[in-house]
């Protein structure tokens, strides 16, 4: 802008009173912004949407709505200095951070939670009447939750290998459990039962159970528990076959093997 002064002389000096803008500094009452993002500890799994509900978010106080399915959200215009971070977990409850935003900056809170989720003793059962030719045995499977939550569309896939052929299965089954209580309430223990099977004298036969379990936050579990003694080189190529025959049919089952028992012989 410029301004005319005039001089008794009859003299004009003309003052220019320019703006200086320096390119590169931020005001120090710039606002920032805060990604929040919200994993499993056990499986590594974004947390969004559990069952039914999604996972709150407060900042400061302030109510900033719900974690996506992709268990992110981004929270804008956020005041420099130090927040309190509040999500609050279904199944969990309230998880607090302090956030340090500066002015301008975009920050990260990476946030990571257990997520309650069901575990499964297994027990295998035969009942074995003995005939001339066959022992007709009646296989039964005992499933147990003894996790702290609920489990969700629990399938067992039951194999039977026999001795003169562990690489692959001669027959298999699938139970299909529903949900098991959690542990300590009614339901927490169900026993279900595949029938009769012709199992061979003179020889040994081994059930295999892989446990499937739908719960989005139940850790994948591929450690076989064998409660029999087997020949190693027969175990070892049971394991390899079971483990390749439930992968080729996790889809029509669940997505996570839960538990994998080898639990009788004879």
């Amino acid at each position: 802008m410029a301004y005319k002064y005039i001089l008794a002389a009859g003299a004009t000096i003309a003052v220019i009173i320019a703006s200086l803008f320096l390119t590169g500094l931020v005001p120090v009452s710039a606002k920032g912004n805060v990604i929040v993002t919200l994993r499993d500890s056990e499986t590594g799994k974004p947390i969004g949407k559990v069952d039914s509900g999604y996972v709150r978010v407060m900042l400061g106080g302030k109510d900033q709505g719900y974690l996506t399915d992709k268990g992110e959200l981004m929270i804008k215009n956020v005041e420099p200095g130090t927040h309190e971070l509040v999500l609050v977990v279904p199944y969990v409850g309230e998880v607090r951070q302090y956030v340090e935003v500066g002015p301008g900056e975009t920050v990260t809170a990476n946030v990571t939670v257990n997520m309650p989720n069901p575990e499964f003793l297994v027990t295998i059962n035969v009942d074995q009447p003995w005939y001339k030719f066959y022992e007709w045995g009646n296989i039964k499977i005992t499933i147990s939750n003894t996790g702290e939550i609920r489990s969700v569309g629990t399938k067992a896939l039951v194999l039977v290998y026999r001795e003169d052929n562990p690489d692959s299965p001669a027959d298999s089954h699938i139970l299909d459990f529903g949900y098991l209580s959690e542990m300590g309430k009614t339901g927490d223990t169900k026993t279900l039962e595949w029938g009769t099977w012709a199992f061979e004298p003179g020889t040994w036969e081994a059930v295999a159970v892989v446990i499937f379990d739908g719960w989005q936050f139940t850790p994948q579990n591929k450690q076989v528990v064998s409660q029999v003694t087997l020949p190693p080189d027969a175990q070892e190529r049971i394991v390899a076959s079971l483990l390749n025959y439930a992968e080729q049919h996790s889809i029509e089952i669940a997505e996570t093997i839960a538990k994998i028992v080898i639990g009788w012989f004879g």
